[in-house]
């Protein structure tokens, strides 16, 4: 079903995989068609009138409500929970038939804020394209010898991706009915901020993750990567999940409390890397791109309702981590060499993972505002 569904939508399994929504009470019509590689015949509807229940709110005293019972109507925030789930399953079902089976989704609705920045950032890298990951018996045999492992499982990780743009999705839409109900990121529910923060820290990470995998795709296609790079992203992609439950944990309970402490960092690089591969630096860098546009544009918002009577310090925390992100992202973009020597690639690697680490934390920041002060009193322990 679409977000303003009138009611559920039942799912028929079949050779199209359509589902049909049921019309609602009033005058609110619900119609769902979900369609998908993959997926078939899943539909999804929400209830959001007056008087309309949806079949997963419409439970009461232990049974179901039947057809020729009268509907219970249902309360506001069953019905509130209903819609997300609604937009929720028709975003992921949207970006697995979209999303080509080794390229990275990017939610559409970040692409303007980039476009003002002079280029499409978010857009899926070419490296990501099928294309030239065919393999011969004899490529995939030195392969083998030479220690490299398929990269199947690192691409069915970038492919979950699709739960990180729904619950991204989400959390934009709660961002959209605080802002018209006339609140701010320090005065919106405190479960809609740290579903916030869970949905940045997931997108942080998928990013890192997807990046990673492009970069290496971009140099050497086939399918397989070495055992440094498969543990790097897949330390990239190991939390993902993890803040994606975290994320719909919050949502459903106002009192959630994160099990993690809080602002977390960006993982440092995985193992010993040895090798050290060019391809692990230029996925932070694309990375890196991608997320300082998204953390700029997370604190200007916040920024812009910021009473600095009210919240003393705060500005200025936000400024300085973002100074401080800014100042070694230049430095990469002025001595950046896709071939570095060693001396320059840990100098590289230092002041990305600075910049990196710099954004995520204005990001989380900027999801749970509390954080700031939490921020300002350790500072003034130290």
């Amino acid at each position: 079903g679409t977000p303003h569904s009138g009611r559920a939508a039942t799912s028929t399994s079949g050779p199209a995989g359509a589902a049909v929504g049921e019309a609602a009470t009033g005058e609110a019509v619900g119609a769902g068609v979900a369609e998908g590689e993959g997926v078939a015949g899943a539909g999804v509807g929400a209830g959001v009138g007056g008087g309309v229940v949806t079949r997963a709110c419409a439970e009461r005293d232990g049974g179901w409500a039947v057809e020729g019972e009268d509907p219970q109507p249902a309360t506001a925030r069953h019905a509130a929970m209903a819609t997300r789930g609604a937009r929720r399953m028709t975003t992921i079902v949207a970006s697995l038939r979209k999303r080509p089976p080794h390229a990275a989704v990017e939610p559409a609705s970040h692409r303007a804020a980039v476009a003002g920045r002079g280029g499409d950032m978010l857009a899926p890298s070419a490296a990501g394209s099928p294309e030239g990951r065919g393999m011969g018996v004899f490529g995939k045999l030195h392969a083998k010898m030479r220690g490299e492992l398929s990269d199947e499982p690192l691409q069915a990780y970038r492919r979950a991706g699709a739960a990180v743009d729904a619950l991204v999705a989400d959390v934009e839409q709660r961002r959209v009915d605080a802002t018209l109900a006339g609140r701010s990121g320090w005065t919106a529910d405190r479960s809609a901020q740290v579903e916030a923060l869970c949905a940045w820290c997931a997108f942080v990470l998928q990013q890192l993750g997807d990046s990673t995998l492009d970069a290496h795709e971009a140099r050497h296609p086939g399918g397989f990567v070495s055992t440094q790079t498969s543990e790097q992203v897949m330390a990239y992609y190991r939390g993902v999940q993890d803040w994606v439950r975290r994320g719909h944990e919050a949502e459903s309970s106002p009192d959630y409390r994160l099990d993690v402490r809080l602002p977390v960092d960006v993982p440092g690089p995985a193992g010993a890397w040895r090798e050290r591969p060019p391809a692990h630096l230029e996925g932070m860098r694309r990375a890196g791109e991608t997320i300082g546009v998204r953390a700029e544009a997370a604190a200007r918002e916040l920024l812009e309702h910021t009473d600095p009577a009210e919240h003393p310090g705060a500005t200025e925390t936000l400024q300085g981590l973002l100074a401080r992100a800014r100042a070694s992202a230049r430095v990469v973009e002025e001595t950046w060499s896709a071939e570095p020597p060693e001396r320059l690639r840990a100098d590289l690697e230092r002041e990305l993972l600075a910049a990196l680490t710099a954004y995520h934390h204005v990001g989380q920041l900027a999801a749970l505002p509390e954080l700031i002060a939490a921020q300002q009193t350790a500072r003034g322990g130290r």
